[in-house]
């Protein structure tokens, strides 16, 4: 990978950077910082990386740290507003920490951990793109969000 200026954001962060567009749309400006940090010994892979996306009413940061030798377990995505917040870790974890000012729904005030009735498992999305090829339904995001990620994607990777 190393050969891809795009390096381990273009590699991994992608994903989390389709959940921030999907949540937040395409961003009005996009800054990318992208370090080498391992080139004295000959390593030229992008491996430590930000981006920061600005909106109209907020921004989204993004980080890949391949350096990180537990960056695993504490990959996490986390949102925050003025009523609340959420935030997922480890992102497979199938629990997140929700964060609210009042009470809504079945979730009280203040913070508390929402286990996923089913877990955290691929098999549901599979599922989905089954029906998906077999006609049964359509893609549940837009070519407009797929071409908004992949050219906020080279944007905050510095591929043209």
């Amino acid at each position: 990978l190393a050969e891809f200026s795009g390096g381990g954001f273009f590699e991994l962060a992608c994903h989390i950077l389709d959940a921030a567009v999907y949540l937040m749309g395409r961003p009005l400006k996009v800054h990318g910082i992208t370090r080498r940090t391992r080139q004295g010994d000959g390593d030229t892979f992008a491996d430590n990386q930000l981006a920061v996306l600005e909106y109209q009413k907020g921004t989204a940061c993004l980080r890949c740290n391949h350096n990180d030798p537990f960056g695993f377990p504490r990959r996490r995505f986390q949102v925050a507003g003025l009523r609340g917040g959420m935030e997922i870790q480890p992102l497979e974890g199938g629990r997140f920490v929700l964060n609210l000012d009042r009470a809504r729904g079945e979730y009280k005030r203040g913070s508390q951990t929402v286990q996923l009735k089913s877990g955290r498992s691929y098999t549901a999305e599979f599922v989905d793109l089954a029906r998906v090829i077999r006609g049964e339904k359509k893609l549940a995001w837009s070519y407009d969000h797929d071409l908004a990620v992949h050219a906020t994607l080279l944007k905050i990777c510095n591929m043209k």
